[in-house]
């Protein structure tokens, strides 16, 4: 049931409906709707269509075999409403599964002219809900199932005719500002007119531009890498570095060069190092030989963010080569960025040898990338011997790295050891962390043992100092 509700996702409609394969019997009850067979030779018109269903069909609530195991689907003036109203009062009991699949069946068997009449009366349905109005509330009491035929209509128009599609969902913020929907619709244009998709594109901004630059970028990643570069050098805005990231990922296998040249050049444009790691992650050991040689004598924009960014991914395979890395370029390396490598080198380190990875950590420099390899290590340290690494936490100097290594400490004592990790709070050098820390081992040990926990609290009350008498 979960899978089929994701199916019938906004996302999913009208897709979905060719995944059925299956025949599309639509009952045409009081909904003012024509179901008619296609020829075998294509879809026919609107008009040759109608003509065709009086000629092989008696009864017009049966339809002939349909082409692609789907019915085209027609409407009658005024029967999209209708349809619509008919839908609502089917979900009355209860399936509404049911009556999302007949919607999912009945649209992607229309035509764009009942697909832009749908739509358009689908829209005027939501305002009216929006507004409160009675009636509509009367006739279309589950707004839920309103915006999945609005979504189905369009998602079908879109196929048809993108450009209409777009013009309805400018028309109402609730599908312009949609991300998933502008793509879809963004990735048919592009498909159907790519020139006029990306002469459309550069008239958009904020939350309408996202979702459809990247409905283009999902067409032109794939068929043709060097378009979608050039395409992206017209948004140059960061916060379009994610369309930027995904090209990079996407040829890295297939075009290691070009991802280079990419990678390397939106960096030195002053971008996001983030870029470059994208490459070191997509691209394999040639990649990383390569981008190292070229940030080995990197000194442009975000240099200490480029030699963070090749310092990480080295520490995946090659810590020892990581660890002088990290030596030679610490002092230029972002304390954000500090923090992550040197914790990323600190796992790496600690799976290679513990005792290197102590003694590099207790060498490093005050500062943040220190904190973060010491609490790195204790925690590695902690599960393999907590004895000796609570021993070596007494060492750390940092008051906020030790009493974060003491804490951890006392959560993984807590476990068997507790009375043990009790004993770790006096050395905590923040009074006020150590009393929280005391509360939630009390509440860890009255889980399993009410009677201890309750005479440990009794007993730390009793010796905390009282306030002398004026």
């Amino acid at each position: 049931m979960k899978k089929a509700a994701l199916l019938l996702s906004a996302c999913g409609l009208v897709l979905g409906g060719y995944l059925l394969g299956r025949a599309s019997s639509i009952s045409t009850a009081g909904a003012g709707l024509d179901a008619t067979a296609t020829a075998a030779a294509g879809r026919p018109s609107r008009e040759t269509a109608g003509e065709e269903g009086g000629r092989k069909t008696a009864d017009r609530g049966q339809s002939a075999a349909p082409r692609n195991r789907l019915a085209q689907a027609h409407f009658s003036p005024g029967g999209a409403r209708q349809w619509m109203r008919e839908v609502q009062r089917g979900a009355g009991d209860g399936n509404s599964l049911l009556s999302r699949m007949r919607i999912l069946e009945t649209c992607c068997a229309m035509d764009a002219a009942d697909a832009r009449e749908t739509a358009t009366e689908a829209l005027a349905i939501l305002r009216s809900l929006r507004e409160d109005d009675p009636i509509a509330r009367a006739d279309f009491p589950s707004r839920d199932l309103q915006m999945q035929m609005a979504n189905a209509a369009l998602y079908r128009l879109a196929q048809l005719d993108a450009g209409a599609a777009l013009d309805f969902a400018k028309a109402d913020p609730a599908f312009s500002k949609n991300h998933d929907f502008m793509q879809m619709i963004f990735t048919s244009m592009a498909e159907q007119d790519l020139p006029k998709a990306t002469a459309v594109l550069a008239t958009l901004e904020g939350q309408e531009l996202s979702g459809s630059l990247e409905g283009v970028m999902n067409l032109l990643d794939l068929s043709d890498p060097q378009a979608a570069a050039k395409l992206l050098e017209g948004f140059p805005d960061p916060r379009q570095d994610n369309e930027r990231k995904k090209l990079i990922e996407r040829v890295a296998a297939s075009d290691p060069a070009l991802a280079l040249k990419l990678a390397t050049g939106y960096v030195a444009e002053g971008k996001s190092a983030e870029l470059l790691s994208a490459a070191l992650e997509k691209g394999g050991s040639g990649m990383r030989q390569q981008i190292s040689a070229w940030a080995a004598t990197y000194d442009g924009p975000n240099a200490g963010a480029v030699h963070a960014a090749v310092l990480n991914e080295t520490a995946k395979t090659d810590p020892a080569e990581a660890r002088a890395m990290y030596t030679e370029h610490q002092q230029n390396i972002p304390p954000g960025d500090q923090e992550r490598s040197a914790r990323i080198l600190a796992e790496s380190l600690v799976k290679a040898d513990l005792g290197q990875a102590v003694e590099w950590t207790g060498g490093l420099d005050d500062g943040a990338g220190r904190k973060a390899a010491e609490q790195t290590v204790a925690k590695a340290w902690l599960s393999k011997d907590p004895d000796a690494a609570v021993a070596w936490i007494a060492t750390i100097e940092d008051p906020v790295s030790h009493d974060d290594a003491a804490e951890q400490a006392a959560y993984v004592l807590s476990k068997d050891r507790i009375q043990d990790a009790f004993k770790l709070l006096p050395t905590m050098r923040d009074e006020e962390r150590g009393g929280k820390t005391f509360d939630r081992l009390v509440a860890i040990w009255s889980e399993t043992n009410p009677q201890a926990a309750h005479a440990m609290m009794m007993t730390a009350r009793a010796r905390k100092p009282r306030p002398a008498k004026p």
